[in-house]
């Protein structure tokens, strides 16, 4: 089972992760998470100049494109009979590469809807609680904007998604689990 997390920059997204994953540990659930790519691309560093291999801010396209490759491989890495959880996917590359105008995204397209998940949950942009760092290249605005372009991509691909409510940690907790248990046992009832 595919569980994907997605949501513009400084949506909270992170820290729900790290409280669900907590949960998965003290709960002893067979569900996995399958961490972000993008922080660790965006260190990787060449051996010879010590430079950055990748510069998001000024090369979105070649770093967009690097991303794409990773999460295809952790997309085919999905354990069987397991929750897989993706910390961004597939959806995220495309929706990310409509908001940076990047050219040919039709095999984007394409993939997504060949390599689709059981469940997208979506948190939208929340400006209270956004914060830009050194992972993250875009400021207010180009974060709102993103959010708002991953939304109108799930919209297009038709995927099965919920929008997550701004709220606690605790509260987004249970929804997060609420719902993915659902997903859980629609397909156990299918079996």
């Amino acid at each position: 089972m595919k569980i994907l997390l997605t949501g513009g920059p400084g949506s909270g997204k992170t820290t729900q992760l790290e409280s669900l994953e907590a949960y998965i540990t003290t709960q002893n659930l067979n569900w996995i998470i399958h961490p972000e790519v993008s922080r660790g691309l965006q260190e990787l560093q060449n051996p010879f100049t010590k430079e950055k291999v990748y510069d998001p801010a000024n090369d979105p396209n070649t770093f967009t494109q690097a991303i794409l490759v990773q999460r295809v491989e952790d997309f085919k890495k999905a354990l069987l009979n397991t929750v897989n959880i993706y910390d961004r996917g597939l959806i995220d590359s495309l929706a990310y590469c409509k908001a940076y105008n990047c050219t040919e995204i039709q095999d984007l397209i394409d993939l997504c809807k060949e390599n689709q998940y059981d469940l997208v949950i979506f948190f939208p942009f929340w400006s209270e609680i956004y914060t830009q760092d050194e992972g993250r290249c875009e400021n207010n605005s180009q974060a709102k904007h993103i959010s708002e372009v991953i939304y109108e991509t799930l919209t297009q691909l038709e995927a099965n998604f919920v929008v997550v409510p701004q709220d606690t940690v605790e509260n987004r907790q249970i929804f997060l689990i609420d719902h993915i248990n659902q997903v859980v046992d629609s397909k156990m009832t299918l079996l």
